[in-house]
């Protein structure tokens, strides 16, 4: 009989991320450490053992109840939060990168980050200049250095000036919290419609720029024919993300609660550069998107339903 090998908590989460910790010391790594990151419970016995137990202390992990997946607080060890950032930040360096101690979590976010965003965008960049193609790409809201509060919106950032300096023809399209029938994963929309209970942060008065997928697609035919760096593609109509929900809420059963705190990586209010060309368009409001979105789901459903059917 085959002997069955255990598994180890870093090894599930490789499995089910998909993605290899890194254990680098570059200054990337170890200035991105604001804020706690969570760690197997290898990692968290590796730092109780190099004696930093006083900077851990027994949290409860409440992601699962806000995200609708469990109804109870796990009890969870990581590291703490100091006067301004991680226990284990000081003089702007995270002194368990040279120690091996890193936890998995912040071992995975800043190369993971700069092979999806970065490394990829070159090649597909230069190639463009190597065949003469003008290149269009997507970047985000959150490449406003007024709203950048993660790694991801850094890379998008440097992916707007690596085009403007080394690419022959390119657009960029800046696109704000785009939403349409099928939501992608872990957005506000996709949590909207597949959870029954939702909580927003900030009591739900985050401001966003809510633009629908249709109006996007526009914007990207028109950034083909157009001579402009860096657009704007946003329906400048901004709403509370509690205002968005009950739109939802009409269309659906869902209860709401609102949370009274901000968390670090949010911005009150996502600012639309306005020195940045915006697209002409008709936007959609949120109200005909929301509407949009539901018509287009009963339509879907309705011809699965016909096709068992037959």
């Amino acid at each position: 009989m085959r002997e069955l090998s255990k598994e180890t908590s870093l090894q599930r989460v490789m499995r089910a991320s998909g993605r290899v910790p890194v254990q680098c010391s570059c200054s990337v790594c170890k200035q991105q450490c604001h804020t706690p990151c969570l760690g197997t419970p290898d990692d968290i016995e590796r730092i109780i053992d190099a004696g930093y137990a006083d900077r851990l202390a027994l949290t409860n992990w409440a992601a699962g109840i806000f995200l609708g997946v469990i109804n109870i607080a796990i009890p969870m060890i990581q590291p703490v939060s100091g006067k301004e950032f991680c226990a284990f930040f000081e003089n702007g360096l995270c002194i368990l990168h040279d120690k091996d101690l890193k936890p998995t979590e912040g071992r995975l976010s800043h190369h993971t980050v700069r092979k999806d965003n970065i490394d990829t965008f070159m090649r597909v960049a230069d190639a463009c200049n190597q065949y003469h193609v003008k290149l269009v790409y997507a970047s985000s809201s959150t490449a406003n250095p007024e709203n950048t509060t993660s790694m991801y919106g850094i890379s998008k950032y440097f992916d707007e000036q690596y085009a403007s300096i080394y690419c022959k023809a390119a657009t960029g399209c800046r696109l704000h919290n785009v939403y349409g029938p099928n939501p992608r994963k872990r957005t506000l929309l996709w949590f909207l419609i597949e959870k029954e209970n939702v909580s927003l942060y900030n009591c739900g008065q985050n401001i966003r720029c809510f633009t629908y997928i249709d109006d996007v697609v526009e914007g990207l035919i028109y950034a083909v024919g157009c001579n402009r760096q860096l657009i704007n593609i946003c329906n400048v109509q901004p709403v509370t993300t509690m205002y968005f929900a009950s739109l939802v809420k009409y269309y659906k059963p869902l209860e709401i609660e609102l949370i009274n705190k901000k968390r670090d990586f949010d911005n009150l209010e996502q600012s639309v550069n306005q020195d940045i060309y915006l697209v002409p368009l008709s936007y959609t409001s949120v109200e005909d998107g929301v509407k949009k979105v539901f018509a287009m789901r009963r339509e879907d459903n309705s011809q699965k339903n016909a096709g068992a059917e037959k």
